[in-house]
C-alpha cells in the first residue's frame, strides 16, 4: 500500500474541489495551512462518528 501524507492527501481534496473556492479562499487555505489540516481531519472524525468507519474511509 502507498503511504499518503497529511498534507498531499489534504492538497488532493482541495484540487479535487477547486471549483469551490474563490482565488482569494485558496491563498488563504495556502497561508493556513496547518490550521486547514486541523479542521479537515475534524471534519473527517466528526463524519466516521455520525456515519461509521465504512462510510467515510472506504
Amino acid at each position: 500500500m502507498e503511504s499518503i501524507t497529511l498534507e498531499s492527501f489534504f492538497q488532493e481534496r482541495v484540487e479535487e474541489n477547486e471549483r469551490l473556492f474563490t482565488k482569494e479562499e485558496i491563498k488563504q487555505i495556502q497561508r493556513h495551512k496547518v490550521c486547514m489540516h486541523k479542521v479537515y481531519l475534524l471534519g473527517l472524525i466528526n463524519g466516521k462518528d455520525c456515519y461509521g468507519k465504512n462510510k467515510i474511509l472506504d
